[in-house]
């Protein structure tokens, strides 16, 4: 952290400047302004030179707030996409930059890549609850009408993780149409199609939840006829035990034993009856993916958010997977209620 943000290594270091030029001044005259004038220097003119975290100079309401929070998820999605691919997300000639460092993240946007219209910052690790921004500038204008539709932008370039050729043409014809028009509708994914982000939250997380897995975004192998059979199968059972309503997994899960935060969200997530499909359990499923989300610091949380839990639970989880995180929770019983599902499978049949 840089010395700036460390209040009591500034009180020392002006202490230590005071004592030094007191001793070769031989006056303590000298030695007490030496000390105000490094104190300023810390205080106000590194301030206004580097723009330090001291204070947010600017009032976060709740409509800012909101700002924040669509800018924060384009940033975040643009992080995660391919370095090549990050400048699809300004298309619209919106730039976005989420930007960590230590344990301060800094978000900026505008229309101009070299003058942001909105800087700020928050000081914290991103697993910790309760972070707010602090807002060191911000000037309203017209690129605010550039977020939800960018915002869209960044929700289907991450379904692909990023522009898949075949697409090209349709989404650049897009892009045209919306700069003349002012309607964006994008190629349609073939699975679940884009809601601008004005739509209610409840639709966007079933379209979400419920859309099928396009293989190749997601970098899975796919599954032979030889081997499918016994896939389904565990896969079904798993599911099976994930949507119990017995209460027990209910019980379990407040409970909490050995279950990371993002573990049991992705539990309560597949328990809930108006979730189907999400969270899909395969064999093949890309492990690294699964956990780019589980670390995620707005999953990996005790109030998850409902937009990013909702992208997330597009993505599969390995059935070794969830194996492990339903012995955690169901500890000794484990097989108990392995037995149990298989059978409720087999009646379906």
């Amino acid at each position: 952290m840089a010395i700036r943000s460390r209040p009591r290594i500034q009180l020392l270091v002006a202490v230590i400047a005071a004592i030094v030029i007191r001793i070769i001044s031989d006056s303590w005259a000298w030695g007490i302004a030496t000390f105000f004038i490094t104190m300023f220097l810390f205080i106000f003119v590194a301030d206004w030179i580097f723009g330090s975290p001291i204070k947010g100079k600017v009032e976060v309401n709740d409509k800012l707030e909101g700002l924040l929070f669509k800018l924060e998820i384009i940033g975040t999605i643009k992080n995660t996409l391919p370095f090549n691919q990050r400048g699809w997300c300004n298309i619209l000639d919106l730039y976005v930059q989420l930007r960590e460092a230590a344990n301060v993240e800094r978000l900026e946007a505008g229309d101009n890549m070299y003058h942001s219209k909105i800087d700020a910052w928050r000081e914290g690790f991103p697993s910790e609850s309760g972070l707010t921004w602090k807002v060191r500038k911000y000037k309203p204008g017209d690129w605010e009408k550039l977020v939800n539709p960018t915002l869209e932008i960044a929700h289907w370039l991450s379904t692909y993780g990023g522009l898949p050729e075949e697409h090209v043409e349709a989404f650049n014809r897009a892009i045209q149409v919306f700069k003349k028009e002012g309607h964006l509708e994008l190629p349609d994914k073939g699975t679940a199609s884009p809601k601008s982000f004005g739509e209610n939250k409840t639709t966007m997380l079933r379209t979400a939840s419920t859309a099928e897995i396009d293989a190749s975004t997601f970098h899975l192998d796919i599954v032979t006829e030889d081997t499918a059979e016994s896939d389904v199968s565990n896969a079904e059972i798993l599911e099976e035990m994930c949507k119990m309503q017995s209460g027990v997994m209910v019980t379990r899960l407040a409970q909490g034993k050995g279950l990371s935060e993002a573990e049991t969200n992705v539990l309560r997530y597949k328990a809930s009856p108006f979730h189907s499909g999400a969270f899909r359990l395969t064999e093949t499923a890309n492990q690294d993916e699964i956990n780019k989300w589980l670390e995620h610091p707005m999953v990996n949380h005790p109030s998850p958010d409902s937009f990013v839990m909702g992208m997330a639970a597009q993505t599969p989880i390995p059935v070794v997977t969830m194996k492990r995180i339903l012995r955690e929770l169901f500890q000794e019983d484990y097989d108990i209620y392995w037995k149990m599902a298989e059978e409720r499978v087999k009646s379906k049949e």
